[in-house]
């Protein structure tokens, strides 16, 4: 079975759908990959050779976006453009499925005029852009309209995500499949035990910096806590897309000698990464986007087994014990400060939480969940519904 897999999310995305391929491919099926490159062109591999680009759209001028009526306009037909061009990609590609993670607008483009042989999957593992008002109500009813009248089938992470999209008979349209945990963090070997933390804390956060995480709730509870103690570091790691506005935070709260931020590392060595610290921080903003589904970093803390500060969400609930496995806090650089200051202070909270994580590894492998895909429509749905077209 062929399979193409497309992913508008960045030139570093998230592994999920690299994970995903790579496994599917082990399991018999021919995956080319497509993802934006840096330059912004969706370029396909197949896992040992590049199959195809498609080139970046035009920029459009700022003069001319600010205009509202024309800069949108031109933005559609923008992008637009560049969704046809990967349509005549796909069509070229006689594929058995095509996989889409969204978001980009009008993806629906996508489905017209193909062949009917073809199963288009509509995959919002990342439901985003649920930020209430007015432009959440049209995002939702623009994706729910796009998964039942365009795309062939709908896949989420968590029921409750599909619910909030679907509706109450989601399951008419979608199936839940859970994002997985690369088997390394499962299979890692700690060097050292649990003994009592000698010296400064260290805090660790894996995941990219931006402005829409809102991580200087971070960097403020970490200036809170220099005002307390000086026994910690805390490290953010990841790609940065804020034009340094971390490093000026920093820099403005005089954390230079607690605070570093370091650029992203390759998928294999996270592990190795999280070995070098003592608590993992796994905070997100309050915001819809993240109380429907966890994200993959807090899945990857427990499946390594290191102590966590998450979010208190219903999804990190599942994930993160409070007291056992790692504290639960709300959204508040105070309280952010306070657990930290608790691994700090008290060690023995730390050495008993460590032990507990450990304890406490499990997550679901991406070949399961590739399993997953496979058995529940790879498999089964021969015959898509009827597309507009």
């Amino acid at each position: 079975m062929r399979i193409l897999m497309v992913l508008f999310y960045a030139a570093t995305p998230t592994p999920v759908y690299p994970q995903l391929a790579k496994k599917l491919r082990s399991l018999g099926h021919e995956v080319w990959l497509g993802t934006p490159n840096v330059a912004g062109d969706m370029t396909w591999h197949d896992g040992s050779k590049a199959v195809g680009v498609q080139r970046n759209p035009w920029n459009v001028p700022e003069k001319i976006a600010a205009i509202p009526l024309l800069g949108r306009t031109i933005r559609w037909l923008r992008d637009a453009t560049f969704l046809l061009r990967i349509r005549r990609f796909i069509a070229s590609a006689c594929a058995d499925v095509v996989q889409l993670d969204p978001p980009y607008r009008c993806t629906w483009l996508l489905t017209l005029f193909q062949p009917r042989r073809t199963l288009f999957v509509f995959d919002l593992h990342q439901v985003t852009g649920l930020r209430g008002g007015v432009r959440t109500l049209k995002y939702l009813v623009g994706i729910k309209a796009t998964a039942r009248f365009f795309f062939d089938h709908a896949c989420f992470m968590s029921e409750s995500a599909a619910h909030r999209v679907l509706g109450p008979r989601w399951e008419r349209w979608a199936t839940v499949h859970p994002v997985g945990v690369d088997s390394r963090f499962l299979r890692y070997q700690w060097r050292n035990g649990c003994a009592p933390r000698v010296g400064a804390v260290r805090f660790i956060y894996v995941g990219a910096l931006s402005r829409y995480r809102k991580l200087e709730h971070l960097l403020k509870a970490a200036y809170l806590l220099s005002q307390r103690t000086k026994d910690f570091t805390l490290t953010l790691v990841g790609p940065d897309d804020t034009n340094g506005y971390h490093h000026r935070l920093i820099q403005e709260m005089s954390l230079e000698d607690r605070v570093a931020i370091k650029p992203p590392i390759p998928y294999g060595d996270v592990p190795d990464l999280l070995a070098t610290a003592d608590v993992a921080l796994a905070y997100v903003p309050p915001l819809a986007d993240w109380k429907l589904q966890p994200t993959l970093k807090v899945l990857e803390y427990r499946a390594i087994g290191i102590p966590i500060i998450a979010s208190d969400n219903a999804p990190n609930r599942e994930v993160v014990e409070s007291n056992l496995n790692g504290l639960l806090v709300e959204d508040s650089e105070q309280d952010l400060a306070a657990a930290m200051e608790r691994f700090v202070a008290d060690r023995k909270f730390l050495e008993a939480c460590c032990d507990r994580a450990r304890a406490m590894r499990r997550g679901k492998t991406w070949t399961e969940v590739a399993s997953s895909y496979e058995n529940a429509f790879y498999s089964k749905i021969r015959a898509p519904r009827r597309r507009f077209v």
